[in-house]
């Protein structure tokens, strides 16, 4: 008999609280620190490295060869990326700072580590995905009221630095807290449709609340679409009984329609939002970043087009361009990213490890989206939503590969699709057999 995770109340099940919720603690305690109080001290960092070399050790026990190979490659590119940075810094005087890469590469590489902990601990200790789902949900949840708090009480950070309506608690960072809400919403949808509990609508419906007090473009706009998708999905749920069908599909209609509502009423009494609504379809800053980054990628030599010049190098180029274009002087200490993940990928790392790097999570979207037409389940559905929601966000608004906050519930998206197609495949091998 499979022994479960949660049995074993030891390491293992530390480390997963360690890896889906207690980050939520640090990361509000970390902005409340460096913004509110404005002390140059990151016990994030400390806290993730600490987490880092604790399950580092388990990908050596890992029997994932494909995993393990692809860990190996990713590694060795960059560190030979390094050596041509490093080359050209030494003898033409190119600008490098190892500090800043070293840094950019662990937040990636940090959800490959966590997958390799996940997968060797499913190897030894049966896993069950819904364990996983809980955690991420909880630390919505948490994330989720610290949100609406601050939003209510007026404690907390800025969205946009004191213009116009929205928070971020004591979150740092916008954008990738709006993504990883985000992509954590379904699941919230996903559990309240399986078990339509009280709680489980409260947690739902804060977490949906919340990203319109962080008051982003995508994640307000994301929340009000992702309810629409449910609503309509529900009526699909062959699972559910036809009343019960019904009564979810009002509720969902109405919780949509009330959500449509609030979202309408703060951006007409909020300038600055509605301009931010209404300049969709105009070409925005980003726009540009996006233009300059294509610029700098395509004008550079041979051989930084193969490996990158590395992210400082490519952010101070960026910057550079920026200002002989505009005239506006933007004099961040490690240059200006394009933020999108495309460019900024193959601006730091080149085509080749940038390109790999850009293309696993595109890989295993439409792996997820095989799951789901060849399972037609409510919870392969919720996957394909997910992991395609962070492809679309890292494609258009980046925030996607160096997200740290994105620990639990994008390594937990690609678990979920890695050992589901593993195991199909285990099956119909022993079928074949």
């Amino acid at each position: 008999m499979e022994k479960s995770i949660l049995e074993k109340k030891s390491l293992n099940y530390i480390l997963i609280m360690s890896i889906f919720v207690f980050p939520v603690f640090i990361d509000l305690f970390n902005g409340f620190i460096q913004r509110y109080l404005n002390i140059s001290f990151s016990i994030g960092i400390i806290y993730r490295v600490s987490v880092l070399c604790l399950i580092f050790p388990f990908i050596f026990k890992l029997k994932n060869f494909y995993l393990k190979s692809f860990l190996s490659l990713i590694t060795g590119l960059w560190l030979v990326c390094q050596s041509v940075w490093l080359f050209y810094y030494i003898n033409y005087d190119r600008f490098y700072s190892f500090t800043w890469e070293i840094q950019y590469f662990s937040k990636i590489l940090l959800i490959f580590i966590v997958l390799s902990f996940l997968l060797k601990v499913d190897q030894d200790y049966k896993i069950d995905i819904n364990i996983l789902i809980e955690k991420c949900t909880t630390w919505a949840t948490i994330a989720s009221s610290a949100i609406i708090f601050s939003g209510i009480t007026k404690i907390g950070l800025s969205s946009y630095e004191g213009v116009g309506f929205g928070t971020t608690s004591f979150f740092i960072a916008i954008n990738d807290i709006s993504l990883t809400l985000l992509m954590i919403l379904p699941f919230n949808i996903y559990y309240f449709i399986k078990k339509s509990t009280l709680p489980n609508f409260i947690k739902f419906a804060i977490n949906a609340l919340s990203l319109v007090f962080i008051a982003s473009r995508s994640g307000t706009l994301g929340a009000v679409f992702l309810i629409f998708i449910y609503t309509f999905a529900i009526l699909f749920e062959q699972k559910l009984s036809l009343k019960k069908r019904f009564s979810l599909f009002s509720l969902s209609f109405i919780s949509l329609s009330s959500l449509i509502g609030l979202v309408f009423y703060i951006v007409i009494t909020n300038p600055f939002l509605l301009i931010k609504i209404l300049s969709l379809n105009k070409v925005s800053p980003r726009h540009l970043f996006e233009v300059i980054g294509i610029e700098r990628i395509n004008s550079r030599e041979e051989v930084f087009q193969i490996f990158g010049e590395g992210l400082y190098s490519f952010g101070k180029h960026v910057q550079s361009i920026i200002f002989h274009s505009v005239g506006s002087e933007n004099n961040q200490l490690y240059g200006q990213i394009v933020e999108n993940d495309r460019f900024d990928l193959i601006g730091a790392y080149g085509y080749i490890l940038g390109g790999i790097l850009f293309l696993f999570p595109i890989f295993l979207m439409f792996k997820s989206f095989i799951l789901f037409s060849t399972k037609k389940t409510l919870l392969s559905f919720t996957f394909f939503i997910s992991i395609t929601l962070f492809v679309l966000h890292s494609y258009t608004a980046g925030h996607g590969m160096a997200n740290v906050y994105l620990q639990g519930v994008l390594s937990m998206n690609y678990f979920y699709i890695l050992k589901k197609h593993s195991d199909d495949y285990n099956n119909k091998t022993l079928e074949i057999n």
